[in-house]
């Protein structure tokens, strides 16, 4: 895989690539007044784009969100879209932009990365004002980051889930939207400048995995030097808890187990278990016979018909995935998920 900072370096393409963002550059010559006015570092800690570079980004498609459309519907993906106002650069062919807006709506910055049509990330990413400065638009930019997806903060007070990746966050905005998801940027962008906006709400991070628990521990540390100056800020133990080595090796995140079947089909809060139906009954599944339990299947649907039990193909194999690792009953019940076809 290539979706994490630490398989990731952020590199800038041969020369030629910089000839295919005309419409950024042409859009910085017009208005290139606007980024000397917030470069100046006597008059601003930083840099701030025009509102319309992210208007413009959002006329194309990109192969991320070409991506989100094989396993979301048009609907979900175009709210997600419109949500996080992610855009589409021409500086790799179908790049996606990742604006960062603050609680103020500045555009602090636009991070470009290039995806393959199956979502995983090349191993290329640079940012907007790289481009113009390699280009010569501009001649100086004050970087001074937020959260991905800041902006949010004032649409709703849903508690505030915080992960490593803007992929991330995108996908468990459609898969859990009980959160309002954001992401850091990166396993070491920790610093309590991103949660100075999130003081009076409710944060939970959300770290990827890592092989030697290295982001977990950082991640932890830090929500709990936040939590003395008065944040309610905690980090969740769910993925350490029910990880693999192999998922740690490959340093997985929240999403790649929502992404993994049979949790892709699965959405929001939890249809009941009906009643009538035995707390243990053997289920018999490609010829072998697995001992299914309400543990087992936690809260999900079932039916009792005249043969028994009959389970569809995706509780089928959630039986299966949870009778290997029974830890997964955490994601579930932490979740409340249900399947729906």
């Amino acid at each position: 895989r290539c979706d994490r900072e630490v398989n990731c370096g952020y590199h800038l393409r041969p020369k030629n690539y910089f000839n295919e963002n005309k419409t950024l550059e042409d859009l910085s010559k017009q208005n290139n007044h606007e980024y000397s006015r917030s470069v100046n570092p006597e008059r601003s800690r930083g840099a701030n784009h025009p509102n319309h570079y992210i208007k413009r980004s959002l006329k194309s498609t990109d192969n991320f969100t070409s991506y989100l459309r094989t396993i979301f519907s048009p609907h979900e993906v175009k709210q997600v879209i419109e949500m996080y106002k992610i855009g589409t650069s021409t500086h790799w062919k179908n790049a996606t932009i990742f604006w960062q807006i603050d609680n103020q709506n500045k555009i602090r910055a636009g991070k470009v990365i290039l995806y393959d049509n199956t979502g995983h990330r090349s191993k290329y990413a640079t940012w907007i004002h790289s481009i113009l400065l390699k280009k010569k638009v501009i001649s100086t930019y004050n970087l001074n980051q937020c959260l991905f997806g800041l902006h949010l903060i004032h649409t709703n007070t849903k508690p505030i889930a915080i992960v490593e990746s803007e992929k991330t966050a995108c996908i468990m905005s459609i898969k859990f939207p009980k959160y309002l998801w954001m992401a850091i940027g990166g396993s070491n962008n920790i610093a309590d400048k991103y949660f100075t906006p999130l003081k009076n709400r409710k944060i939970i991070f959300f770290p990827d995995l890592s092989i030697d628990n290295s982001i977990f521990e950082k991640w932890n540390q830090k929500a709990l030097e936040l939590q003395k100056f008065g944040f309610d800020i905690s980090t969740s133990t769910l993925l350490e808890e029910i990880a693999t080595s192999k998922d740690k090796q490959n340093g997985l995140d929240i999403a790649d187990y929502f992404l993994s079947p049979p949790f892709v089909g699965f959405r929001g809060l939890v249809i009941p278990m009906q009643m009538g139906v035995s707390d243990s009954l053997p289920i018999k599944i490609n010829k072998k016979t697995l001992p299914f339990t309400k543990a087992c299947l936690p809260n999900g649907r079932i039916s009792k018909g005249q043969m028994g039990i009959i389970l569809t193909k995706p509780q089928k194999a959630l039986l299966k995935l949870t009778y290997k690792n029974p830890q997964l009953k955490k994601l579930i019940s932490t979740f409340d998920l249900e399947i729906k076809s």
